[in-house]
Parts: C-alpha cells; structure tokens; sequence
C-alpha cells in the first residue's frame, strides 16, 4: 500500500542533510532536486519508492538515483530533509 499523496509546502534541512549533500556528484544532485520537486506538487511516480519507515512517526525515504535514498520528516505540509545516502549504508542512518 502506497502513502498518501504529499504536497510540501516548505523545506528544511537538518545539519546532517547539508553534510550529506556535500558528498554528492552532479548527477545525484540533479535527481534530488527533481525529486524535491515532484514532492512539492505532489506527483512522485513509483519508481521513487517513497515509503513510510516503520519505526518512526511521519519519517519516509525514497529513491533518488539508482542507488541513493533521501530520509525526511513531515510536519504539517513542511519537509525535513534529514540525510541521503548509499542505499547500502542508509537504513542505519536515517
């Protein structure tokens, strides 16, 4: 079962997030931004894979590239952008 459509009206972003980013090449970074994107108007296809995390109230990630996943948090219609990563390494970061 798929999550809710979102709609964003804001973001932030945690400290961990803009150190995360920091570390990305061009292309994951163009993908991000389309992915922020398709969060703000509501349209994420489900290719990105968006999905609530199980342990946690209103934190999701999704795909972002091939091989990437963005972690945020919703708070009314604000997104947190908390960390991106390897998706080998991510579920034990979020």
């Amino acid at each position: 079962m798929s999550p809710p459509p979102i709609r964003i009206a804001s973001f932030r972003f945690k400290p961990s997030f803009k150190k995360d980013i920091k570390r990305l090449d061009k292309r994951i970074l163009e993908d991000l931004e389309k992915a922020l994107t398709e969060l703000e108007t509501g349209s994420v296809p489900p290719g990105r894979q968006l999905k609530k995390l199980t342990d946690s109230k209103q934190v999701y990630s999704m795909r972002i590239g091939k091989d990437y996943r963005l972690s945020f948090q919703l708070e009314d219609q604000t997104c947190i952008l908390r960390r991106i990563g390897p998706r080998q390494k991510f579920y034990d970061n979020y």
